[in-house]
């Protein structure tokens, strides 16, 4: 069977073709509108995309209005929130609390019925000083995509009971942690505690 409609999915291109397609559609319709309802324009200054996954923020609605005038038909757009006061999109999970925007992790990973294999095994081919990056790296993405504390706890706790399941030792995580957050303070203290207190609520 041959592939004829669209790019073939996992093609090292099909990214960049789709960022050029999309774009092509959406700066056609934008600078339409810039010209005939500004108004309706400005409503789109919180939209944001990466490749096909779509954030429309305080737009009143008007995307969902209107996307079947930017894109062909053949686009196929499917909503994934129900409530507009929380939604995913990529790895952040937004919700709105007394008119503030609250940010923390999701991993759409969690959702699946079946167990998923994720950051290595130190039983596997790589150096420790690696093995043990790979897991503070990630204490530090989930510092920074999440806007309070208990959130972060939560899956920070979680990453590292994982990785203990998967031969990491307390001992070296902690260090590495201890030493990340030194190097990357401006990441943690929106928390508003102590590099003490921080380390020691993860690693209880």
């Amino acid at each position: 069977m041959r592939q004829v409609v669209v790019i073939p999915k996992g093609d090292n291109p099909a990214p960049f073709s789709n960022n050029l397609v999309l774009f092509y559609f959406e700066h056609k319709w934008m600078k339409r509108m810039r010209q005939t309802n500004n108004i309706l324009a400005i409503k789109f200054s919180h939209t944001f995309r990466y490749i096909d996954d779509l954030l429309a923020i305080n737009d009143g609605g008007m995307f969902e209005q209107y996307y079947k005038e930017i894109y062909p038909e053949e686009l196929e757009l499917k909503k994934e929130s129900t409530s507009s006061i929380t939604c995913t999109f990529l790895d952040l999970k937004i919700d709105i609390k007394d008119k503030v925007f609250f940010t923390s992790l999701y991993d759409k990973r969690d959702d699946y019925n079946f167990k998923i294999v994720r950051l290595p095994y130190r039983c596997s081919n790589i150096p420790k000083t690696m093995f043990v990056s790979s897991i503070v790296a990630e204490i530090l993405r989930i510092a920074r995509v999440t806007s309070s504390f208990q959130p972060f706890l939560t899956s920070v706790q979680t990453l590292v009971k994982r990785m203990i399941n998967q031969g990491a030792q307390i001992i070296d995580i902690r260090a590495a942690t201890h030493r990340t957050i030194i190097k990357h303070w401006e990441d943690f203290k929106k928390f508003s505690i102590t590099s003490r207190v921080l380390l020691g609520s993860i690693f209880i």
